[in-house]
């Protein structure tokens, strides 16, 4: 072979550095690692959904060319990469990127939005069809707990459950709703107020510390309490003692939170106090109160008149949690709390007696409230008007009222001896004095 073949096959040595840079320029692609350019089938696919895989390999290679260039120089581009079957991949999704993307992705938005006002219109009829439900579901409930409380009211109110308006928290005629809705907002608003501390063991309501006691601890379990100090052969007396006791505890309890209530909330309203009272008297958890249309609250009068139900009294509860039948009213603790409150509320001496108890077997617990020289009358008159209902009779006053009205009665019977005495010394003066004339006639 001559020199120029020779030249071919083994041409010149090239100054150096020169011969780095024609390999740089044409050395082959570099090897792709295994699993570089690896796409899903969908995004390697032909048509509009090879776009994702092909910008994924697009991006993948972005980043296998720059480790390949690690000199720092400028990649060269990607279409130079790819094989020419991918060319056409390539330019369409610079075509989405540069130009078509932004449309579709606001068409694609608008739509969206579409859907979404559509489903909040179907969420605002949703939530207004909902809305009409709850409210005749209230509706529902509060007339179930009207028939309810007519039920357990016997046969004196039947005729006037059309005729009652109930709130949250009492049972009224409607003259009396606006007073005591209103008395339901103030009393919700002093409960707020409660504070629970039970690192210091307080609970307390604006300012002033309250106790929570079990039920039954001063009702079914006081008595056996009683009972057991006494002795069983004392059982009757036991009991009479025990509702002396509690009417007496309470009555003074349900008078110092009527004042109490009265100076924080600035009231002095007799009918007001007595609308808050029935409303505190919920939320304390001692009962619900339902007022008969027959009641006349007036204040500072012998006229003074409640006739009024318990429905929930905690005490006649108690008697039925633990099965046990009594033959005379339980609810002493409701009665003498009521009266304590109207005792403030009105500025009158009044009393409350329970003429019928669910802890005897009665239909509910009903209670009449007025001075103490009316009991008897009222009951008698009421008991006449309800003939059958068992209307219990046979109580004594509880004991500051007994004794009370027992001065009153020895004071009415001494006032009685005393004109009957200066009668007598009338008639012996007369007497005398026509002694007295007999005598002057016989000397002349």
């Amino acid at each position: 072979m001559g020199s120029g073949a020779t030249k071919e096959l083994y041409p010149a040595a090239e100054p150096a550095g020169a011969h780095r840079r024609h390999h740089q320029l044409h050395a082959s692609p570099p090897v792709r690692p295994r699993g570089a350019f690896a796409t899903t089938k969908a995004g390697m696919g032909g048509g509009a959904g090879g776009g994702g895989g092909v910008m994924s390999t697009v991006s993948t290679m972005t980043n296998i060319a720059a480790r390949a260039n690690g000199n720092g120089k400028e990649s060269p581009p990607l279409s130079a990469m790819l094989p020419q079957s991918m060319s056409y991949g390539v330019s369409s999704s610079q075509s989405l990127v540069s130009g078509d993307a932004p449309d579709l992705r606001n068409k694609a938005l608008e739509a969206r939005l579409m859907q979404l006002e559509s489903s909040l219109r179907e969420t605002d009829a949703h939530n207004e069809a909902l809305e009409r439900r709850l409210a005749q579901a209230n509706e529902e409930l509060r007339l179930l707990r009207k028939e309810k409380l007519a039920a357990e009211a016997g046969l004196g109110w039947e005729k006037y459950t059309c005729e009652y308006t109930l709130t949250q928290t009492v049972c009224v005629p409607p003259e009396f709703e606006p007073i005591f809705k209103k008395a339901e907002a103030a009393v919700a608003s002093f409960f707020q107020q409660k504070v629970h501390d039970p690192s210091t063991a307080t609970l307390s309501i604006m300012g002033s510390r309250y106790l929570m006691i079990r039920a039954p601890a001063v009702s079914v379990e006081f008595y056996d309490v009683v009972t057991r100090v006494m002795g069983p052969e004392r059982r009757a007396e036991a009991f009479a003692f025990t509702r002396q006791l509690l009417y007496e505890l309470a009555n003074g309890i349900g008078f110092y939170d009527c004042r109490n209530f009265a100076d924080m909330m600035n009231v002095t309203d007799p009918l007001v106090l007595l609308s808050a009272g029935t409303v505190h008297f919920a939320f304390a958890g001692w009962g619900f109160v339902s007022i008969a249309k027959e009641s006349t609250p007036i204040p500072a009068s012998d006229k003074f008149y409640l006739l009024y139900d318990h429905p929930c009294s905690f005490e006649a509860d108690a008697f039925a949690s633990r099965q046990r039948k009594v033959n005379a009213p339980v609810c002493m603790m409701n009665a003498g709390y009521s009266a304590g409150w109207c005792s403030h509320a009105f500025q009158i001496q009044v009393c409350a007696v329970e003429i019928l108890c669910k802890a005897r077997g009665d239909p509910c617990c009903r209670f009449i409230m007025c001075t103490p020289s009316r009991v008897n009358e009222l009951i008698n008159i009421y008991k006449h008007e309800n003939p059958s209902l068992n209307i219990y009779q046979d109580f004594e006053l509880p004991g500051i009222i007994a004794k009370l009205e027992d001065g009153k009665e020895r004071a009415v019977k001494a006032e009685e001896q005393t004109k009957l005495l200066l009668q007598k010394v009338e008639v012996l003066q007369q007497e005398k004095a026509e002694i007295n004339r007999k005598v002057i006639e016989l000397y002349q």
